[in-house]
């Protein structure tokens, strides 16, 4: 892992990470008032670690806000207080071993469903090149969270891009088929 990577995660270790892969997903969080735990994916390996939280149901965070999403294909991300969380007695649990373009993630998981409310969530970020409507806008202030768009990663000019990167072996699919 590279140094701003582990710096970047460190300085900011209260806000963790929910993406989203489309704006139906957005919407059925926004409606139901709640971000549920959903099927683990397969390929996690997560019972040879522990058998114990193999097979619940989890909602998968991250430290990192640049990753949203399996592989950055994600259309929003919710931005969770994980202090409010502790408090509530919702705990975040690391994720040993986990895995985005051959670096590690620091992944936190929760077994319980999180509120989609302060102090919760505390803002919604969401692809600056998407056309929100302006409903969804208006329901998202109304329930007192922030809405904008995502910062893009920061990139250092002096360095050259990678020429030949690795490919991912794994590709993400629907955890329920």
């Amino acid at each position: 892992m590279r140094y701003y990577e582990i710096f970047q995660e460190g300085i900011n270790d209260s806000f963790l990470y929910h993406g989203v892969p489309n704006g139906k997903t957005v919407k059925q969080i926004l409606h139901s008032g709640f971000i549920l735990p959903m099927e683990p994916f397969e390929f996690d390996g997560e019972d040879e670690v522990d058998p114990d939280t193999a097979k619940l149901k989890v909602i998968s965070l991250s430290r990192n806000q640049y990753y949203r999403f399996p592989y950055g294909k994600a259309v929003a991300q919710f931005v969770i207080d994980k202090n409010a969380l502790k408090k509530a007695g919702i705990i975040a649990k690391p994720k040993v071993g986990a895995m985005v373009h051959y670096k590690t993630e620091s992944e936190e998981r929760v077994y319980k469903p999180i509120p989609v409310k302060p102090p919760f969530v505390v803002e919604i970020q969401y692809d600056p090149a998407l056309k929100i409507p302006p409903s969804i806008i208006k329901h998202v202030q109304g329930l007192g969270i922030r809405i904008v768009p995502w910062r893009e990663i920061q990139r250092n000019r002096n360095i050259q891009p990678k020429e030949n990167k690795p490919k991912p072996a794994t590709k993400y699919t629907d955890p329920k088929k």
